[in-house]
């Protein structure tokens, strides 16, 4: 008797489940998560993209040259192998943000939240990190030797004023 109990509340909790996940719901969720996360993946030349959250995004392999981030919410973005020369990321918070083999050409992080952020790889010339905070971040900067470094917070948290 239990199990025809059972084996009916089984049957009533596969048809709710049924109704409320149906296929088509399910794929416009796929679709949401594949797409809506990957939105951004394009080139964008000048773009502006200040104070906007676009956290956890995927920019990698983009050429967003020339753009703008500043105040913008980036926490976990992907920049991995992006052209982003010229580019201003003043005053954004960019906390875990990856730059692996980005280049930074003259590229602007004044006053930037980079905390535990990946710049392996990256290439540095004229970029300026004046004010910017990138404490436990990978970033070696006796490589980035066209970097800019005044008050900068490093990663053990001391302050570099190299070219101030």
């Amino acid at each position: 008797m239990i199990n025809i109990v059972a084996a009916v509340q089984f049957q009533l909790l596969v048809k709710r489940f049924s109704r409320n996940f149906s296929l088509r719901r399910i794929c416009a969720a796929l679709v949401f998560l594949v797409f809506g996360v990957q939105a951004f993946a394009v080139d964008c030349l000048r773009c502006n993209f200040d104070n906007q959250n676009l956290a956890f995004k995927n920019f990698a392999h983009s050429n967003l040259s020339g753009s703008s981030f500043r105040n913008a919410y980036l926490m976990g973005t992907d920049f991995t192998g992006a052209v982003l020369d010229g580019t201003d990321f003043s005053d954004a918070i960019a906390n875990l943000a990856i730059f692996k083999d980005a280049h930074l050409k003259d590229t602007v992080f004044i006053a930037t939240e980079l905390e535990l952020s990946n710049f392996e790889g990256a290439h540095f010339l004229g970029a300026n990190f004046t004010k910017a905070y990138l404490v436990h971040s990978r970033l070696n900067a006796n490589n980035a030797n066209g970097a800019i470094f005044c008050a900068t917070i490093l990663f053990n948290a001391t302050v570099n004023n190299r070219d101030c």
